[in-house]
């Protein structure tokens, strides 16, 4: 009986050390994918800067 609890408790020990390092993993995967999303959020704001600023341009011209 107490090697079946002693079982139980390294069963349940190493399940728990499976879960930590799986949810560091995950982690560590949604601080990457954070990263490129803000990298890509200011190229898109760059780009919408552009795009306004030749529409602007555009616009002063048809008016000229």
């Amino acid at each position: 009986t107490l090697r079946a609890y002693q079982t139980l408790y390294e069963s349940s020990v190493a399940f728990g050390m499976r879960k930590a390092l799986m949810a560091e993993q995950g982690k560590s995967e949604l601080e990457r994918k954070l990263v490129q999303l803000e990298e890509d959020k200011r190229d898109l704001e760059r780009q919408l800067k552009e795009t306004k600023a030749n529409a602007e341009a555009a616009e002063k011209k048809l008016n000229e």
